[in-house]
């Protein structure tokens, strides 16, 4: 099965409470369970050097801006993608706003944030350690098919965007095309061309 199988047209409000569930059931898992399991298993084998003292009013903190961000963008993938999060039931039209228009994958920062949070609650570094690993699997791997499926699926709209916003930098100011949709093909070619000026130049 592709990793990009676009959703079934379905009211707003379906997409929502299927958003909704997604994102219930990926914090259960990712942000209590797991992080239970690693914490018991780190107690068990008297890892105590890999605690530290938590920070745990930070940690509230980091944990609700990033969950607000997470929320945020999961949401514009049902309203304005028209699909969720989910693998399955991906947006069938590319998301551009929002937290969209600062970095190019918002729900992924946000989640290495809560992450973090958790470490920073329970004062777990080894909590830290399996998110990098976690990280550094993503970017190596993942990534790397989720971009060639989106630029299949999008063709020349996502790769202006691609070309644009940074994949873990947010960018300084918000993003979005100089010119309208139709205009993204010209927008596309005219980077590409820039970019193979400046590689002739070097």
């Amino acid at each position: 099965m592709p990793w990009y199988q676009t959703a079934e047209r379905a009211p707003t409000s379906w997409l929502v409470i299927k958003t909704v569930v997604h994102l219930t059931v990926v914090w259960t898992i990712g942000l209590y369970l797991l992080p239970h399991l690693i914490i018991s298993w780190q107690s068990a084998m008297e890892l105590h050097e890999l605690f530290f003292e938590p920070e745990q009013s930070l940690a509230v903190a980091v944990m609700v801006l990033a969950s607000v961000v997470s929320l945020w963008s999961a949401l514009l993938l049902a309203v304005k993608g028209r699909g969720t999060p989910a693998r399955v039931d991906a947006p069938r039209h590319l998301v551009i706003d929002g937290p969209y228009a600062w970095v190019r994958n918002p729900m992924v920062v946000a989640g290495l944030a809560q992450g973090i949070a958790v470490s920073l609650y329970t004062g777990s570094a080894l909590i830290l350690i399996v998110l990098g690993a976690a990280a550094l699997f993503w970017h190596l791997v993942r990534r790397r098919d989720e971009e060639h499926d989106l630029q299949r699926v999008f063709g020349r709209s996502y790769e202006l965007y691609r070309r644009s916003v940074r994949c873990w930098m947010p960018r300084r100011r918000r993003w979005a095309p100089a010119e309208p949709e139709a205009s993204i093909a010209a927008q596309t070619l005219r980077v590409a061309s820039s970019g193979r000026r400046r590689s002739r130049s070097r």
